[in-house]
């Protein structure tokens, strides 16, 4: 799992280095549609991955050798943190609808010959 949140920062930071300068190599509106779309989409998946990480933690706190590195209790550590991922879920769902929309208006563009 580590690997493929490594490909999707990977992907995003493409799309930041190929959208710096110039246009990426998006050459009709429709292209731009289809790259927001796919990132909306990315962005709508994301509070199931989240929820289910926030799990994942929950579920080291049955292990007895968990600790934080701090001295912190660790119990309150996955708490911050489950907390924290809960507070991303509900910043996803405001991002998701904007790109969506976003998207939409995209949808009705095209490009005329000259």
């Amino acid at each position: 799992m580590v690997t493929e949140a490594g490909r999707a920062d990977d992907a995003i930071r493409a799309i930041n280095h190929l959208t710096i300068r110039g246009d990426g190599g998006i050459d009709f509106p429709s292209e731009l549609d289809q790259v927001i779309r796919s990132l909306a989409a990315m962005v709508e998946k994301l509070p199931q991955a989240l929820d289910q990480l926030a799990d994942i933690g929950d579920g080291f706190t049955d292990h007895a050798g968990l600790y934080d590195d701090r001295g912190f209790n660790p119990h309150g550590t996955i708490r911050a943190a489950t907390t924290e991922l809960a507070t991303a879920i509900s910043a996803v769902g405001v991002l998701a609808a904007p790109l969506r929309r976003a998207a939409n208006e995209l949808s009705h563009l095209g490009l005329r010959d000259g």
